[in-house]
């Protein structure tokens, strides 16, 4: 099987470009790297790039969207979430911090067998999660066994 080195980016629809744009770059400390219009099929796509994990991302601004804007729901067929790894406990403890400094609202730490995670949500509703899996051991077991 051929490999996969990770997840290579993630595309985001937005209502707003300049907005969620904002936002982004406040959270995240992300750097726009490029700023592209397309007038067929009619979108704007502004993609960024978070300095420190090189993670890229890309949000577009689609023209259909502004004549019947919607709002995002997990619950329907698509994205859930969006998650960004961070490194361990004290990790996740800076996040929230950083959040709070920001006035950005979040759920604060939450634990599962599995992880500790944030969750806050971006200006589109859709949920962010700063997460950091805690069960290194027991998936190395599940891969092995």
């Amino acid at each position: 099987m051929p490999d996969i080195t990770g997840f290579g980016h993630v595309d985001l629809s937005v209502t707003d470009l300049d907005r969620s744009e904002a936002w982004y770059t406040k959270v995240l400390g992300a750097k726009r790297i490029v700023a592209q219009r397309v007038d067929d099929p009619g979108y704007e796509v502004r993609v960024f790039v978070e300095p420190k994990s090189m993670a890229l991302f890309a949000l577009f601004g689609h023209d259909h969207n502004a004549q019947q804007p919607s709002t995002f729901d997990f619950n329907r067929s698509g994205l859930d979430h969006l998650a960004f790894g961070v490194a361990d406990a004290d990790s996740l403890d800076a996040w929230g911090k950083h959040l709070t400094a920001l006035g950005v609202q979040h759920n604060g730490i939450e634990s599962d067998p599995f992880a500790n995670a944030i969750v806050a949500k971006d200006p589109d509703g859709i949920p962010i999660e700063f997460y950091h899996f805690v069960a290194t051991d027991q998936l190395a077991a599940m891969i092995d066994g």
